[in-house]
């Protein structure tokens, strides 16, 4: 198949997710700047997909999520989980819980103890300042000029403040303002990126009011075969779209922003990975880069069900509270149809030894049957609490099937590998029991939905995590960064061993941060713009 050339840019993102629309939209800022973001998605962001209540059509729907399968992972004897990636402008941000959170200082310092210099929480702090929009009551911590809209809930579930309540009586504090980064325990209220009861992802705050700049053009339905260079330097990006290659030239520099799962593929594609790798499928090697596709996280979590003795959203999914729902939507911007998925979370630990929360907390007010393929929602009212573990020492690979650019990645991973881990969850899952003990809650519990009961043995708890173990749907660090020469990119975001290429998104993150990682996604994007655009008019 013969490749069309297109017309050259100055600048060619891969991929318009939570970082590839922002940094596209600085990128372009600048009129003498022309700039191509490029992304394999063909569905958009619409006013009725953006209203939260809609989530549930979107996630796990493949029209709006790629949907990876994972290999069969021992660990959990043999499952295949589903690995979420948005499919559409604005990546996770489109289709996700709409969860607002920065994480915590101990994790961007580390980062930094790790060889990210440059990366520590006083060198991130003011990048999430510029993407926050926050509009509310106190919250000092958040920006209030950024693009992305930041709010909290209008009117969060009944039994929202009864779980705050459970968790300070037993000692885990009420945290005002998580966002300011502290690292000690406690229970807060979720907030959400949201604007008057919309959803707000990367490509609303970002892309779409950047459109009609005539040095940005958005190429949708096009996925990247290869970057195409002129030695070690790029020299342009071959995509096919509707069945046709197309190339286009690179004047400075391509930004592969495709997401954990989909970035190292293109660098494995273009001939930067392991070398024994690339030749099994026929591919030159440009650089032999062993970690490209290593260094997989994930967060690894569970909810434990419980039937309670008040309405929930999922039994109020019929046609008579449904009606009531859209009117209080409509008039008020409020109720269910309103609300981001989770309303309470906390950082706590597993072990009261620890020096540090090794577990991230989320509370729903529905609940889903696990032990249902695909789950089901609960008929009766039910609420769910979990937890992931926050840091996880699990470690995986995404590596390449063939060479084809329609093949998903191979992802190998072991959820429940790392004996660390499992000590960990277990104590999840007792504490999530304790939780749902403890008054004002407890009075609310009626019982336990399966797999999960009190006073379960350890082993009893381990095979129920085996059933229904799921991903955060945050997963990162597949390119990694670092000051190391065995890292994928350095600190500026430069894949080492070739020039003009940088990864910006959730796959350089050297460790898995103890919160969801939209936030987080963005900020990179924000901060890869500002570094492009700083040698840039050097």
């Amino acid at each position: 198949m013969m490749a069309r050339n297109d017309t050259d840019s100055d600048y060619v993102v891969i991929g318009a997710g939570s970082a590839g629309c922002a940094l596209a939209a600085r990128l372009s800022e600048d009129p003498r700047n022309r700039v191509t973001l490029l992304d394999a998605g063909v569905e958009q962001p619409t006013r009725f997909r953006e209203i939260p209540g809609v989530t549930k059509l979107l996630m796990a729907n493949p029209r709006f999520d790629w949907l990876f399968r994972a290999e069969p992972d021992p660990s959990i004897d043999g499952r295949q989980l589903f690995w979420h990636a948005g499919r559409m402008a604005g990546g996770g941000s489109s289709i996700n819980g709409m969860v607002y959170i920065r994480g915590r200082r101990g994790d961007y310092d580390d980062w930094a103890e790790m060889g990210a210099t440059g990366w520590g929480w006083s060198d991130v702090e003011p990048w999430f300042r510029r993407i926050e929009g926050y509009t509310g009551p106190g919250n000092g911590a958040l920006g209030q000029m950024g693009p992305l809209s930041v709010s909290p809930m209008k009117r969060p579930h009944p039994l929202a403040k009864d779980v705050i309540a459970a968790g300070e009586a037993l000692g885990f504090p009420h945290l005002a303002d998580h966002n300011a980064a502290g690292d000690g325990e406690g229970v807060y209220y979720a907030v959400g990126s949201q604007a008057n009861g919309m959803r707000v992802s990367s490509a609303r705050a970002y892309l779409i009011p950047a459109l009609g700049r005539p040095n940005l053009r958005f190429i949708s339905g096009a996925r990247v075969d290869r970057i195409l260079f002129d030695g070690k330097r790029v020299s342009g990006v071959r995509y096919v779209k509707d069945g046709q290659s197309h190339d286009i030239g690179v004047g400075r520099e391509a930004i592969v922003s495709a997401g954990t799962m989909q970035s190292p593929l293109v660098l494995l594609r273009s001939g930067i990975g392991p070398a024994a790798q690339l030749r099994d499928h026929g591919i030159d090697v440009l650089a032999d880069r062993e970690q490209v596709g290593g260094n997989l996280q994930e967060h690894i979590g569970f909810a434990i069900a419980k039937h309670v003795d008040v309405p929930t959203y999922n039994s109020e999914m019929n046609l008579r509270h449904g009606f009531k729902h859209v009117i209080d939507y409509v008039l008020r911007r409020a109720g269910p149809l309103a609300a981001p998925s989770v309303q309470v979370m906390g950082w706590l630990k597993s072990d009261p030894a620890l020096e540090q929360p090794d577990l991230h907390m989320s509370w729903l007010p529905f609940a889903m049957d696990l032990t249902k393929m695909p789950p089901v929602m609960h008929a009766k009212p039910a609420v769910g609490l979990g937890a992931v573990v926050a840091r996880p020492h699990a470690r995986g690979r995404i590596s390449l099937r063939d060479a084809s650019v329609d093949s998903a990645p191979k992802i190998d991973f072991q959820m429940m590998g790392d004996e660390r881990d499992v000590k960990a969850l277990i104590g999840a899952v007792r504490l999530c029991e304790r939780i749902y003990a403890t008054e004002p809650l407890a009075s609310h519990v009626i019982d336990d939905a399966p797999p999960f009961r009190a006073n379960m043995t350890d082993a009893e708890i381990v095979g129920a995590l085996k059933a229904v173990c799921r991903t955060g749907l945050h997963t990162v660090g597949s390119c990694r960064m670092g000051s190391d020469v065995d890292a994928v990119v350095d600190t500026q975001l430069r894949v080492r061993g070739v020039e003009g290429l940088r990864v910006a998104d959730a796959s350089i993150m050297p460790r898995q941060i103890s919160a969801n990682t939209n936030a987080t996604a963005i900020m990179i994007g924000e901060r890869a713009a500002s570094l492009i655009l700083d040698r840039q008019n050097l």
